[in-house]
C-alpha cells in the first residue's frame, strides 16, 4: 500500500512539474506609425506616411482578436508607362484574429519573452474608405486598340481582406514583465474592387487593388488578469 501511495504521489509531482503558469492581461492598445504603399492598376505606388490605432482582446497570451484603424494616402505621382497616376486619401478599418507561435510551442514562463514565441500571423476582414481630391490622369491605357480611361475622381468604401505578420517585443524589468511592448506589423490588404486608383482596365487585369502597411507601434497591456497554464 505504501509503495502504491508513493508511486501515485510521484506521478502527481511529475505531472505538475511538467506545467507552468503565469498571468497575462486581457486587453492591449497600440498606437502606431508607419508607411503604406499601393499596388494597383497604375503599378506600385509611392511610399506614404500613415498613422493608426489598434485595440486587442487576448484569448490567451498568444492568440488575440484585434480591431484596427489606419489613416494615410495612396499615390503615384510619377506616371507609369501608360501615363497612369493618382492620389487619394484613405482610412481603413479591419478586424483580425492573430496567433503567435507560442500557442503551438507552449513555452515556460521565462520563455514567453522569447523572439519566436511572439511572432504571429493573422487574417480577417475590413473596409477601406478612399477619396480622390483631384481627378486621376487621363490615359489611353495601351494605345489606340483600347478606349481612353482615367479622368476619374473616385470616392467609395470597399471590402478588404487583411493578412497580418508581426512581432510583439516584450520588455522585462527586474525579472517581471512590464505592461509596455513594441509591436512591428506588416499587413497586406486585398481589396474586393479594382476602382480605388480610378483605373479598371479591361485588358491584362488579373488582380484587384491591394495595399501594404508596415507599422511600428507602442503597445500597452491592461485590464483584468488571467492565468495561463503551459504543459510540457
Amino acid at each position: 500500500m505504501k509503495k502504491y501511495l508513493l508511486s501515485l504521489s510521484l506521478l502527481f509531482i511529475g505531472m505538475f512539474s511538467a506545467s507552468a503558469q503565469f498571468k497575462y492581461n486581457m486587453f492591449a492598445a497600440t498606437l502606431n506609425v508607419g508607411a503604406n504603399r499601393a499596388n494597383m492598376d497604375a503599378g506600385y505606388g509611392d511610399v506614404n506616411f500613415s498613422i493608426g490605432f489598434s485595440g486587442d482582446v487576448h484569448i490567451t497570451p498568444f492568440t488575440f482578436l484585434s480591431l484596427n484603424v489606419n489613416d494615410g494616402k495612396f499615390s503615384k505621382n510619377k506616371p507609369d508607362q501608360y501615363g497612369r497616376g493618382f492620389e487619394a486619401d484613405f482610412t481603413s478599418f479591419n478586424s483580425t484574429v492573430n496567433m503567435s507561435l507560442g500557442e503551438i510551442l507552449r513555452p515556460w514562463w521565462k520563455e514567453t519573452y522569447g523572439f519566436w514565441n511572439n511572432l504571429y500571423l493573422g487574417a480577417g476582414i475590413g473596409v477601406v474608405k478612399s477619396k480622390m481630391n483631384d481627378f486621376n490622369y487621363i490615359t489611353n491605357d495601351g494605345g489606340g486598340k483600347f478606349p481612353s480611361i482615367g479622368g476619374v475622381k473616385y470616392s467609395g468604401t470597399n471590402v478588404i481582406i487583411p493578412l497580418n505578420a508581426g512581432l510583439n517585443i516584450k520588455f522585462v524589468e527586474y525579472g517581471d514583465e512590464t505592461p509596455i511592448e513594441l509591436n512591428v506589423n506588416y499587413q497586406h490588404n486585398i481589396a474586393l474592387t479594382d476602382n480605388i486608383d480610378g483605373y479598371n482596365p479591361r485588358y491584362d487585369n488579373k488582380y484587384s487593388d491591394s495595399f501594404g502597411l508596415l507599422t511600428l507601434g507602442l503597445r500597452v497591456n491592461f485590464g483584468p488578469q488571467r492565468t495561463y497554464y503551459s504543459w510540457r
